[in-house]
């Protein structure tokens, strides 16, 4: 098969938005299904060679719109790990992300839940949030205090 066609393709999606590798692999792979593996590697491989293609790029831009809406960095790491991102690339990414995960989770608390730090039930209705928002038990805590009896 010509790839010019799936690499067009390729260059289209990417104008659109980041992609991971794997993403892209499995967009590829199922749009073009006669095209071998190889042929298909070596099409992923020049995109990344050319700087059309980035795993370090595309997680930046995920760790960003994610962390701006509200999300933790557990829900984070998670995303990424779905995407095809790498662990050492994924723990990279979260260590130099320029993000206070307190400071996002007390915005979100005193968005949702101001009487939080002194009614238990919307305590626990806020630690929950919290939680299912990916924040560390440690964030939870130190974003809306003890619980409250």
């Amino acid at each position: 098969m010509d790839t010019t066609k799936a690499n067009g393709y390729a260059i289209k999606l990417l104008s659109q938005r980041e992609h991971s590798v794997q993403e892209m692999r499995e967009k590829l792979a199922r749009k073009y299904s006669d095209l071998d593996k190889t042929t298909l590697e070596a099409l992923l491989s020049g995109l990344q060679h050319d700087g059309l293609l980035s795993d370090t790029r595309f997680g930046e831009a995920l760790v960003r719109s994610r962390s701006q809406k509200g999300y933790g960095a557990f829900y984070i790491r998670q995303a990424l790990a779905q995407k095809g991102v790498h662990s050492d690339l994924i723990d990279r990414l979260l260590e130099d992300a320029p993000i206070d995960w307190l400071t996002s989770a007390k915005a979100l608390v005193a968005k949702r839940y101001p009487e939080a730090v002194n009614e238990p039930k919307a305590w626990a209705k806020a630690a929950g949030f919290l939680q299912r928002r990916g924040f560390s038990s440690d964030v939870v805590r130190r974003a809306i205090g003890e619980r409250p009896y």
